[in-house]
């Protein structure tokens, strides 16, 4: 009787799974064609093509115990795919691109202090060496994410990329 339990659940929580990357999909699709235009196409599970939705949860993995929320989650995820597309321009380009977000990140922020953006910087620049480190032979650029929420501390992540 646990066995059919077990596996009863198993086949939900598929099922669940599925539905979910579905709804992901059809939500990333639509704002990236808002962003980018009606001809742009999209495409699933290509064969031979790591799903970059299982690259980029590899490259936050040793970060995956630093959130707690959806938000802090959230938060994780755009900081990494800011240092992922990063990571792929030229040197000289990522630095002064870099120097160019922080200081604007000064004259907007009125709730950050010069420890919190150092902070956020270094962090930025942790993950941009992650990527040139373990992730260099990955070229494709991050376009947009998203993120569904499953229940039970478990999340769907959609990543739309180009080549």
């Amino acid at each position: 009787m646990a066995k059919k339990s077990r596996e009863f659940s198993e086949l939900v929580r598929q099922q669940k799974w599925e539905k979910a990357s579905n709804k992901s999909f059809n939500k990333l699709q639509k704002t990236v064609q808002q962003g980018f235009g009606d001809n742009v196409q999209m495409l699933r599970n290509l064969e031979g093509i790591a799903k970059m939705s299982e690259v980029l949860d590899d490259f936050i993995r040793p970060y995956a115990d630093t959130y707690q929320t959806k938000k802090e989650l959230q938060y994780l995820l755009e900081n990494a795919v800011a240092a992922w597309n990063l990571a792929l321009m030229p040197a000289e380009e990522r630095i002064a691109m870099l120097d160019k977000i922080f200081v604007a990140m000064i004259k907007e922020s009125k709730n950050l202090d010069a420890d919190d953006i150092a902070a956020s910087r270094s962090f930025i620049e942790d993950l941009i060496d992650r990527k040139l480190k373990y992730f260099a032979d990955e070229h494709r650029r991050v376009i947009d994410f998203q993120l569904e929420y499953l229940g039970r501390g478990e999340y769907h992540l959609s990543v739309a990329s180009a080549m």
